[in-house]
C-alpha cells in the first residue's frame, strides 16, 4: 500500500472515530474499534515511512 493511499484511509479512519464519538460516546465499542483500527494503521504508515527512500516520500 502507498503512502499517499494509506494516508488517506488515516484521514477516513480519524473521521469514523469522531462521527461514532459523537454518535454512541467515546467509550462505546464501536468507536474503541475503530481506534484499535486507527492505531494499526499509523503503525504501518510509520513502518513504511521509515523504510521508504527520502526522495518517494513526497510522491
Amino acid at each position: 500500500m502507498k503512502i499517499k493511499e494509506l494516508n488517506s484511509i488515516i484521514k477516513s479512519k480519524r473521521n469514523q472515530i469522531i462521527q461514532s464519538g459523537l454518535q454512541y460516546g467515546f467509550n462505546h465499542y464501536k468507536t474503541i474499534k475503530y481506534s484499535k483500527e486507527l492505531d494499526i494503521l499509523l503503525n504501518k504508515y510509520s513502518y513504511q515511512n521509515s523504510l521508504c527512500p527520502k526522495s518517494l516520500k513526497n510522491i
